[in-house]
């Protein structure tokens, strides 16, 4: 999809439920994008407005059928008769002030989630199982090597592939099984398909069987999904419950609620 192609589509209301969930959540993430849909918003609220005001000025008067006009809603002016507006250029520069300052107060249009999860992971520098077992005359990855490179490099572009992977991955034994699960994860939470990511890390942690080395990750990992889906409060007692462990991720959990506090 051509996301700043459909910002009038979508405004106009006039993109399928799939194309419009698509639209919102890009522009979650997209600061250019979410800029210029604020402009344009900003433009039309701003100039159906004038055109409203000059309507119901225009209907005084005019008796009882009037009266009944002014409670109809105006039609929104399409962009192109915007465009044709000499107070369209005033109108957009402020505009875009007013955006601009928005952005250092409105955090579902800013990167800083994606920032801080992102660094949590260079930080935490993890292998994804991808350490390998001995077979007779070398050493055998776990999982194949593209995939964990999705991880690795965290590229987004790709993340549906390696949830695709981890999820059908066939293990040989019990703690391969749990390394997939827990690389499926991360593959949700690359994807920001954080409730997927969060049930993911819960099924670990539940599970008797499965380490402290893993757990203690799962954990981690489940706190910071639970940040990247707007959960603060909730992440924020996670977090705080790791650094209370003094685990391996104790120290790592202290740093983000220091940045997040």
């Amino acid at each position: 999809m051509d996301y700043f192609k459909n910002i009038e589509n979508y405004l106009f209301n006039r993109l399928s439920p799939e194309d419009k969930l698509l639209f919102e959540k890009e522009a979650k993430h997209n600061e250019a994008l979410a800029k210029e849909l604020e402009i344009q918003r900003f433009e039309i609220e701003t100039i159906n407005q004038i055109d409203e005001d000059d309507l119901r000025e225009n209907l005084k008067g005019l008796g009882t059928e009037a009266t009944k006009l002014k409670d109809e809603p105006v039609r929104p002016v399409e962009k192109t008769a915007i465009r044709r507006s000499l107070i369209f250029k005033g109108l957009a520069i402020a505009a875009s002030v007013l955006v601009l300052i928005g952005f250092l107060f409105i955090p579902q249009l800013t990167s800083t989630s994606n920032s801080l999860v992102a660094s949590s992971y260079e930080s935490a520098k993890l292998n994804f199982g991808d350490s390998g077992t001995r077979t007779d005359d070398a050493i055998k990855s776990i999982f194949e090597a593209p995939y964990i490179e999705i991880l690795k490099t965290r590229n987004k572009t790709k993340s549906k592939e390696a949830i695709n992977y981890f999820k059908n991955y066939t293990a040989s034994s019990e703690t391969n099984a749990f390394l997939a699960l827990q690389n499926l994860g991360h593959a949700y939470l690359l994807d920001e398909s954080n409730s997927n990511a969060i049930a993911t890390f819960n099924s670990l942690l539940e599970n008797e069987r499965v380490g402290k080395r893993l757990k203690e990750e799962a954990s981690f990992f489940r706190a910071l999904a639970f940040y990247q889906n707007q959960e603060e409060l909730k992440s924020k007692m996670l977090f705080q419950n790791i650094v209370e462990s003094k685990g391996r991720f104790s120290v790592l959990a202290k740093k983000i609620l220091d940045e997040i506090d």
